[in-house]
């Protein structure tokens, strides 16, 4: 008898120990799941707390500025490059009211970029536009904006394409000037490429000369958080801002990040 109920005994904990295994392993994966939830939600609040606030902070200014508590020295602000993800540079209009807010701040160059050539394409659009700009329209951006800057702004268009041919010409001119012939016997040196090369070789291949002045500020508009292959000789001094989503784009926001701007001291090494 006490044989039979050992093997019996045995027999029912090989049946049973898989199920308590399983059972175990469910009981983890769902703790874990239920953690990765939490962390989750906790990132989600965190997000919704800061952009509720940011929010909160451009209406206030927006306030401000509206009844001139708010005054933006932007002197300093000449040249604005905007970067434009491709799946988001067919909103013209959008592109072309931020065009229209920077030029009533004084801006007197503005630079628009994106990698595969749609602004490019639409180059013609948004200078017809630009000029057929009737006194009405112009009174609607000077209730928002104010009409105490200049109305004429230098646009600029880019594309990947332009810097890559730079760069590829650059390199040709460096490695055709800057290379010497090695001898077996001349005693190896290093050579080092400084900034200054750089910039001499750009300017004989005739791109600093053509393209326009390095950005003061350049805004990011796509999920991406990079500057989407820009001229980055132009980027030394810049204030690179992303806005997110250009379909998100407001007067507040951009205004929030002119008042951010206005407020900035940069200091320039010798």
């Amino acid at each position: 008898m006490d044989r039979n109920r050992d093997l019996q005994d045995i027999v029912a904990m090989q049946l049973t120990s898989p199920f308590s295994g399983l059972q175990r392993s469910r009981t983890w994966r769902l703790m874990l799941g239920l953690c990765w939830f939490l962390l989750h939600l906790l990132v989600k609040l965190h997000h919704l707390v800061i952009r509720i606030a940011r929010k909160l902070q451009c209406y206030l200014i927006l306030i401000g500025y509206m009844f001139n508590c708010v005054r933006l020295g932007l002197n300093k602000l000449q040249s604005v490059a905007i970067v434009v993800d491709s799946e988001e540079a067919f909103q013209i209009s959008k592109i072309f009211s931020l065009v229209r807010w920077l030029s009533k701040f004084g801006v007197k160059h503005i630079s628009l970029y994106d990698m595969d050539g749609v602004l490019k394409e639409s180059k013609k659009f948004l200078v017809k536009n630009w000029a057929d700009l009737s006194p009405r329209e112009w009174k609607e951006v000077d209730k928002k904006v104010g009409s105490r800057h200049q109305k004429s702004v230098d646009l600029e268009w880019l594309s990947f394409s332009d810097g890559k041919e730079a760069v590829v010409r650059a390199s040709m001119y460096i490695c055709s000037n800057y290379s010497k012939p090695v001898t077996a016997d001349a005693p190896q040196t290093k050579q080092t490429l400084t900034e200054a090369d750089l910039d001499k070789a750009l300017r004989a291949v005739g791109w600093l000369r053509s393209c326009g002045p390095e950005p003061d500020l350049l805004f990011i508009f796509g999920p991406a958080r990079c500057h989407l292959g820009f001229p980055a000789w132009r980027l030394r001094y810049t204030e690179i801002i992303h806005m997110g989503k250009l379909r998100s784009l407001s007067f507040s926001a951009v205004l929030k990040v002119l008042y951010d701007f206005s407020k900035k001291h940069q200091n320039y090494g010798k």
